[in-house]
């Protein structure tokens, strides 16, 4: 999942990927993908652990790369 934490945290894309294998990408716009975190508590519970998660490992890198 790319992209969840820049839509909760309501920024502009920081981030860009390059896949190393074949993969599929599913694409939800923003309407949907809040959608899905309202319909669905416990996937919105999950996103939110992974976004903190994400977070900290950036604002780390960035404080550490200083």
């Amino acid at each position: 999942m790319i992209g969840e934490t820049d839509i909760i945290l309501k920024r502009s894309r920081l981030d860009t990927y390059k896949a190393r294998n074949d993969c599929y990408i599913l694409k939800l716009n923003k309407p949907v993908f809040e959608k899905i975190l309202d319909e669905f508590p416990d996937i919105r519970e999950d996103i939110f652990k992974i976004v903190i998660e994400r977070e900290k490992k950036r604002l780390d890198t960035i404080q550490n790369s200083k």
